[in-house]
């Protein structure tokens, strides 16, 4: 199981003052399971933190830090890869 949250020092695990709406993410990686944890799903929590920021604390500066290696491998839909490509060419 996977838990990606936020969490703050000023204000603990992030949530809206009501305590109805949360950024967390409870994730079953795998294959057969929930699938991965993808850079659009880290586009997806971070737009749900941000509305929680900006409706229930809007007086404050907020920094939302990362430590999601796989996201560092994201590339455009078509772009180039050297992995994909042929190490000899044919000839």
């Amino acid at each position: 199981m996977m838990v990606a949250d936020f969490v703050s020092a000023d204000f603990g695990w992030l949530k809206s003052k009501d305590g109805e709406k949360s950024a967390r993410v409870i994730f079953r990686p795998g294959k057969n399971r929930d699938g991965w944890f993808d850079s659009g799903d880290v586009l997806k929590q971070v737009e749900i933190a941000i509305e929680i920021t900006k409706t229930d604390y809007p007086d404050y500066e907020h920094i939302f830090v990362y430590d999601n290696a796989p996201t560092h491998l994201k590339r455009a839909d078509g772009a180039l890869s050297a992995r994909k490509m042929p190490k000899k060419m044919p000839k």
